[in-house]
């Protein structure tokens, strides 16, 4: 008995592919989009609490300028001054082809992979000198976590930001 057999040919293979490149590119719009949605959410909530009232700690003068200031209590976000902290809070989005940037140790990252080297990085961190000990000094010790504590307020947005994404794709 003779084999019979049969031959499949992809008609428009360059269309194919010119298709899936666009596809892949707006796969990494949407992952920047969405990341930029999120860091920026985050950002916000670290921003609203630092911003709130009221502060319940002690009030004590400080001087350069001359003020009087309250301070938090264990529990509290930080309490804001010269606004110096809110001013050096910051929120980037970077994709493509990355090696992961050196996060400072005030940085909070989260990243998307869309495949083995391109991928969406968001950061949100604090430039002022006094961030790091403030997030992670015991808060017995005075340390009022801020980054954190946004990140967790945040996560429904930023979890809404990515299925927003996701739900563009199908998938």
């Amino acid at each position: 008995m003779a084999r019979r057999g049969f031959k499949i040919e992809l008609l428009g293979e360059e269309r194919v592919a010119a298709r899936l490149v666009g596809l892949a590119s707006g796969i990494q719009r949407e992952a920047t989009a969405s990341t930029g949605i999120a860091v920026e959410a985050v950002k916000a909530h670290i921003v609203a609490g630092i911003n709130s009232p009221p502060k319940t700690g002690r009030t004590y003068r400080k001087y350069g300028p001359r003020r009087d200031h309250r301070a938090s209590r264990r529990g509290e976000w930080p309490a804001g001054d010269t606004g110096n902290l809110v001013r050096s809070l910051y929120a980037d989005v970077e994709a493509g082809m990355l090696i992961l940037p050196n996060l400072d140790a005030a940085d909070l990252s989260m990243s998307v992979g869309l495949g083995e080297d391109l991928m969406v990085v968001g950061i949100v961190g604090a430039a002022a000198d006094y961030a790091v000990p403030l997030e992670y000094k015991p808060i017995s010790r005075g340390g009022r976590p801020f980054m954190r504590r946004g990140l967790a307020e945040a996560r429904p947005e930023v979890r809404a930001a990515f299925m927003l994404m996701r739900g563009k794709f199908g998938q």
